[in-house]
């Protein structure tokens, strides 16, 4: 039983980081809009939600601030491999 409130309680934490990692993310593109890690970094946030087509969309928009960062291209490929399992009834990737 203590097992089951104590991961409950770390799922909690994770969320609440994860919300305020986004809610701070989400600031700093509205204070810089061409700050192309900021769309980064929020296209992983929203991998791990599960939103591929607001990962997809921020991964876009990073690249096109920086076309010259090559992870951003991994980070693409990886979000679209994602979409195209969800579309095809599989289980998304961990």
């Amino acid at each position: 039983m203590n097992h089951i409130v104590f991961g409950s309680i770390t799922l909690i934490i994770i969320i609440q980081y994860i919300d305020t990692r986004q809610f701070t993310v989400t600031k700093c593109i509205e204070k810089n809009p061409a700050f192309d890690k900021a769309y980064a970094n929020r296209c992983q946030i929203y991998l791990k939600q599960k939103k591929y087509n607001e990962a997809l969309e921020d991964i876009d928009k990073a690249i096109k601030i920086n076309f010259k960062n090559p992870d951003y291209y991994f980070d693409k490929s990886f979000v679209k491999k994602a979409l195209k399992m969800l579309s095809m009834g599989q289980r998304t990737i961990q």
